[in-house]
């Protein structure tokens, strides 16, 4: 599955692989094409930012990019750089290392803006962007052996950069996994299902938070628990009629009932009880009514909210109780 993810985790598009018909030839490589794919819909000189790992970045990809206003930054494998132009002006791994970590270096092709950077921090690190090299130059903390503490090492402005806006993906797969949908079964459809219910399910408590204005925000699993309250409840009557063939064994003698106490019904989800949707009557035992400034012992009751609420005149705790 190929996904295209903001850094806050929310999933914008995705693709699930199918072999050479995954997504349309744009003469790039699987890895290639399927970014091209998932970026089809956005709008060319919009500003966008990219950033992609070393499977997916390649040079062709970058110009591909950098052509449609897209920018871009990206770690690069060592064999997808063009050696021949590159090689003689580049400092080696052995001098990069000998001049310890933190030591860098940078091609800039200025025909196309596009660097290319070299990072030693504890082994070689290659990345490639359109729009950030190595200036303004940061600085981040390394466990130095000889010193036996942290030291500040140089970091290039594109590691930044990369660090903190890669990982939107890994971040919605975290998110997903903590608790996931857990189906077994040999159909493949099921699991595609049930993954993209969890993937609404995560963007919607995204969107939520993004929402939430400075008030107290609801958990992830809160959510989870409060959306499947509401779809089991929402279209759901209670109904007196036993459900399948009836019974042939005998009928229990009725026998003397103790007394039981009177403990008030469970509040339904507030999103159910305020849709406005199938909030009928009924008659049930004798339980306190759950309306607020109300604790009269009645018998009325709500067959889809499964509470008791008081009916009488100059009194409608039903209709009350429904509304905002």
């Amino acid at each position: 599955m190929f996904t295209r993810a903001g850094a806050s985790g929310l999933t914008y598009d995705f693709e699930f692989y199918t072999g050479k018909l995954t997504c349309p030839d744009f003469q790039l490589g699987i890895s290639g094409d399927i970014v091209l794919h998932l970026f089809r819909e956005l709008l060319a000189n919009q500003n966008f930012k990219l950033y992609t790992d070393n499977w997916f970045t390649s040079l062709p990809l970058v110009i591909r990019l950098k052509e449609r206003g897209i920018y871009h930054a990206g770690t690069l494998r060592s064999d997808r750089y063009p050696k021949n132009n590159v090689d003689p002006l580049w400092k080696t791994e052995k001098e990069l290392k000998e001049s310890g970590g933190g030591s860098y270096d940078s091609v800039v092709e200025k025909k196309r803006g596009i660097a290319l950077v070299r990072w030693y921090d504890r082994k070689l690190i290659h990345l490639v962007s359109t729009y950030s090299g190595t200036l303004p130059l940061g600085t981040c903390k390394r466990w130095k052996p000889t010193d036996n503490k942290k030291v500040d090492v140089n970091r290039p402005s594109v590691v930044e950069e990369y660090n903190r806006s890669m990982g939107g993906v890994d971040k919605m797969d975290m998110l997903l996994e903590l608790y996931r949908i857990n189906i077994r079964s040999r159909k493949s459809y099921n699991r595609i299902i049930y993954w993209a219910i969890s993937v609404a399910v995560v963007n919607g408590w995204l969107v939520y938070k993004y929402n939430a204005n400075g008030q107290k925000k609801m958990p992830l699993i809160e959510f989870h628990s409060l959306i499947a309250s509401v779809l089991t409840t929402a279209f759901k009557m209670n109904s007196s009629k036993k459900k399948g063939r009836p019974s042939n064994e005998p009928k229990a003698s009725v026998q003397t009932k103790a007394k039981k106490r009177l403990f008030p019904s469970k509040m339904p989800v507030s999103d159910s009880r305020y849709d406005g949707i199938g909030p009928f009557p009924d008659v049930s035992e004798r339980k306190k009514c759950r309306n607020e400034n109300c604790k009269l012992l009645i018998t009325n009751k709500c067959v889809k909210c499964n509470v008791n609420l008081c009916i009488k005149k100059g009194k409608n705790c039903f209709i009350a109780f429904h509304k905002h």
